[in-house]
């Protein structure tokens, strides 16, 4: 799965200083006296020594999305996993730090040019590799939290508002994500314990000519939104703003763990909380054991009904919907 954040390693601040350093010894100093030598080499060392250190700080900050700019599904998803106020925050810090190393660096420069003694243009290299040192190490805690966003931000899907979407909900290990796996192109991982399903997957089929987005979310408890951990608030994150069709699964075996009455109180929940969304309610697991005779039965495991859950979810994402009815879009 290609996720929409194309965004570059975020360095340790320990690396960023370890590149200046590297580039600084490269420096070689010109003159006709030893002293013009030794300043035309600090001169040079200083210049390059802050250079990647500003060029590293800057290429994070850039390379993160405009935050204010962002579609309602992706701003959103960022509130969950990271926070928005922290992202900015950490990502200010960083522009601080770029703009501390260049004044240092400035002000280093302007010391060693007006000094008349190697001591002097010595200890002005090493006063700025001490403060520039300083100032990386009040930032290290912004770069350790915008690597982590980076990390989840990565693996965010590039979802297509120009296709029409089914999202898959349920509780955890009920088989949304070996639906999706048999429905279309993704690979979620699927195993036989809850909470596989940390992050949003997306895959892709084609029916009648047209093509289609199904999106595997992660399992949801029946319990209250306050209560609901990062996990769960992705899965409505997605409900809320990408799903034109719900695919809700439910498993009537006990083989998820999760009574049917948890899942049934689950799938009102949603049904209160998304009311202008159109849901297919579906019980999986055929293949183990009697359902309740009540809706519609597949095996995603074997594809046992899957093709007609298909044909059905096709035809309820081409008819034609109420002009009041919103649709909740990525944007």
């Amino acid at each position: 799965m290609v996720g929409v954040f194309r965004l570059p390693p975020v360095p340790t601040a320990a690396e960023l200083l370890d590149r200046g350093f590297r580039a600084s010894r490269k420096a070689k100093g010109t003159g006709r006296t030893a002293h013009d030598r030794a300043r035309s080499r600090a001169l040079q060392s200083i210049g390059a020594f802050g250079k990647p250190i500003r060029t590293g700080l800057q290429r994070v900050y850039t390379s993160f999305p405009s935050i204010d700019t962002l579609p309602p599904f992706y701003r959103e998803l960022l509130e969950v996993i990271a926070g928005i106020d922290e992202t900015k925050q950490n990502l200010g810090s960083l522009r601080w730090a770029r703009e501390q190393v260049l004044k240092r660096t400035q002000d280093a420069r302007r010391t060693i040019r007006a000094s008349g003694f190697k001591e002097e243009i010595d200890r002005a290299s090493r006063a700025l590799h001490g403060r520039v040192a300083s100032v990386l190490r009040a930032i290290d805690s912004s770069l350790t939290f915008l690597r982590k966003v980076r990390g989840d931000l990565r693996l965010v899907p590039g979802v297509d508002p120009d296709l029409r979407t089914i999202v898959i909900a349920g509780s955890p290990n009920v088989g949304k994500s070996q639906l999706v796996q048999t429905l279309s192109q993704a690979r979620p991982t699927v195993a036989t314990y809850p909470f596989t399903t940390q992050d949003l997957a997306l895959g892709h089929f084609t029916l009648g000519g047209r093509r289609f987005q199904v999106m595997d979310t992660p399992g949801l408890l029946d319990r209250p939104v306050s209560s609901r951990n990062q996990v769960e608030r992705k899965a409505l994150v997605a409900l809320r703003h990408v799903a034109d069709l719900i695919v809700f699964l439910l498993d009537p075996t006990g083989t998820s763990g999760y009574p049917l009455e948890d899942q049934e109180a689950l799938l009102s929940d949603l049904h209160s909380t998304f009311p202008a969304t159109p849901f297919l309610e579906v019980e999986n697991k055929a293949d183990l054991g009697p359902g309740t005779g009540t809706r519609r039965r597949i095996s995603a495991l074997t594809g046992r009904g899957v093709d007609r859950l298909l044909r059905e979810a096709v035809q309820a994402l081409t008819s034609p919907a109420p002009a009041s009815v919103p649709r909740g879009r990525a944007g």
